[in-house]
Order: structure tokens, then sequence, then C-alpha cells
């Protein structure tokens, strides 16, 4: 087993840990992720890939495959965790997987867990849009196949990149971001949610048509 630095050239048939994303990464299909976890020295179970964004950095990307899957769910995770608390909590994106039936590809921003790169929000919107491109290139997903989940902070680049690809099958937010000015503002203690989804012309009121 060989460990991945930025100025290794290791020949593509042996197996890898990859402890930091870099540009040696690309196109291979034989890696594995040495996430410093507490909780685990080792996730099983997931195919482990690294993309370039056009911010040309590399982020260190998972894809918890199933075996006749409904959907495939792109998950941005919140501000305060990386790919590797996703995979070892309770839930985790296995669980969310065999859950929904679906496949679940996660990613780490720029700046986070093991990708490269500083954490901002156009490296953020750059990373999703990667990963995005990833999808429906190398693995040949399908738009209309490919559902956005966004978890807190990760809502704004789900959003973000709804805003631009149009044949999605769904989006998801949870916990998204609040306005701190409408928070302070807010005249009222109680608000009808129908009111709030009426201003949004495609939304759906606490239902999912196909998920």
């Amino acid at each position: 087993m060989e460990s991945i630095n930025r100025n290794d050239q290791v020949p593509l048939t042996q197996q890898c840990i990859v402890r930091k994303a870099n540009k040696n990464c690309l196109k291979r299909r034989d890696l594995r992720f040495g996430f410093e976890h507490q909780c685990a020295t080792e996730v099983v179970g997931i195919e482990c890939f690294v993309t370039e964004t056009e911010k040309k950095n590399h982020i260190a990307c998972v894809f918890v495959r199933k075996s006749r899957p409904r959907y495939t769910l792109l998950f941005s995770h919140p501000n305060g965790s990386d790919i590797s608390d996703h995979l070892v909590g309770l839930p985790n994106l296995h669980d969310a997987a065999r859950f929904f039936n679906c496949n679940i590809c996660s990613y780490d921003y720029s700046g986070y867990g093991i990708s490269e790169g500083n954490p901002s929000e156009k490296n953020m919107y750059s990373d999703i849009n990667a990963v995005y491109k990833y999808l429906l290139e190398d693995l040949c997903i399908p738009e209309t196949n490919i559902i956005l989940w966004g978890y807190s902070i990760g809502t704004v680049a789900s959003i973000e990149l709804a805003k631009q690809a149009s044949k999605l099958a769904g989006l998801i937010l949870l916990a998204p971001v609040a306005s701190i000015i409408r928070t302070i503002c807010w005249g009222k203690c109680c608000w009808d949610r129908s009111e709030q989804c009426g201003r949004l012309a495609d939304c759906c009121c606490d239902r999912f048509n196909s998920v």
C-alpha cells in the first residue's frame, strides 16, 4: 500500500491511500482515502476519486453505489464537517443510500478534509460544478437521474447549480441557511409555510413527488 503526496509518480497498477488530494490522483480508479478520523481509520465499501475544478483545485470525492439505484444524490455537506464525518456517523451516507435505494456522491469543498485549496464561496461553486461534470461525463449518469441534496451551507452550492442545470430530477434543501437581516427584521411569531412556498413558482409544500 502506498501513499500519494504531491511529488509522487505512482504506477497506475498499485492501490494507493490518499492523505491529500492532488493532480497525481486524477483518472485513477484504485484510490483509498486515508481519513484522519477518531472513530475510524479507514472507511470501506466506497469508491474514491479526485477531480479538478476550474480553479485548479483537486478535491476528494466518494461514491456509494447501489446495484439498482432509483437516482443518484449529489450531497453537499454542512460547514462544520467533511465527508469522513458523513461516512462514519449515524446515520451516514451508506445508511442514506440504503434507505433511499439511491447512489450517493459526496465531496469535500476546497480547503476541507483532504481537498486542496482554500475555502471560499467561489471555490464552493466551482467544486460542485466539477463533481457534477464528473457524474455526467465520467460516470455517464443522465442529468434527469441526478438529485442535488444540500445540507446547511451545502444548500447554497446546490441552489447555485440548480439554477444552471435545467433537467435535474430534484433538489433537496436540508436545514437551509437563513438570512440574518430577515431574521432580525422578522415581525411575525408565526408564519404559514404555505405562504412562504407560495412565493416560489415551482415549490411543493411538504411533499416529495418521486423520492
